[in-house]
């Protein structure tokens, strides 16, 4: 049973996020890209299982397809349940779709998320980004973005030894109001069960 005195306040979460997004722009700026990662906010300490605040990390290990995104949301999900975690960070480059264009109906714009649900990334208009997803298990899920831009060659094409630039992070610096729902969908999403 866990401690209810020991916890994470979404204070917390949202300062940890902050320094995290810092984090992520550095390393990605340096590296050109960044490894998808997770971060738990347990109560219960990993190695003695004593009642405490950690933090602990869930490196990806190995590629990233298909089955292994499964097999991870898999194993963060069992481990926040087991170490009794708050709050989820997961970091990851992403690739999305603007569906804003003017004259755009409701029909139009449902039947171009269905036609590229699963294949984004062959999308001749994909935005890519890096993510940074903060959920608690009381307050719900934010999300921030810097939309990644990088350089072409001489020839129009992607230069491969171009560093990219990466913009502002946009998003939420707060959790919603109510029951923090979001219209938001995958495997790396509402990792941690609610509670009241």
């Amino acid at each position: 049973m866990a401690d209810e005195s020991v916890t994470w306040t979404k204070e917390e979460i949202l300062e940890e996020a902050k320094r995290f997004r810092d984090q992520a722009r550095r390393v990605f700026l340096e590296d050109g890209y960044h490894i998808p990662i997770t971060f738990l906010f347990t109560t219960k300490n990993p190695k003695t299982g004593a009642a405490e605040k950690t933090t602990a990390m869930v490196p990806v290990l190995g590629k990233f397809e298909e089955q292994d995104k499964e097999a991870y949301s898999r194993l963060v999900r069992s481990m926040a349940q087991e170490f009794q975690a708050v709050g989820i960070i997961f970091i990851s480059e992403m690739w999305m779709l603007s569906y804003s264009k003017e004259g755009m109906t409701k029909e139009e714009v449902k039947a171009q998320q269905k036609k590229w649900t699963g294949h984004i990334h062959a999308h001749p208009e994909r935005i890519e980004g890096l993510m940074l997803t903060c959920e608690h298990s009381r307050f719900g899920s934010v999300m921030w973005v810097a939309e990644v831009h990088r350089p072409n060659g001489p020839d129009g094409q992607r230069d491969p030894d171009g560093k990219p630039e990466l913009g502002p992070w946009k998003g939420d610096d707060r959790f919603p109001e109510g029951n923090g729902l979001r219209s938001r969908e995958g495997r790396f999403v509402d990792m941690l069960p609610q509670v009241d």
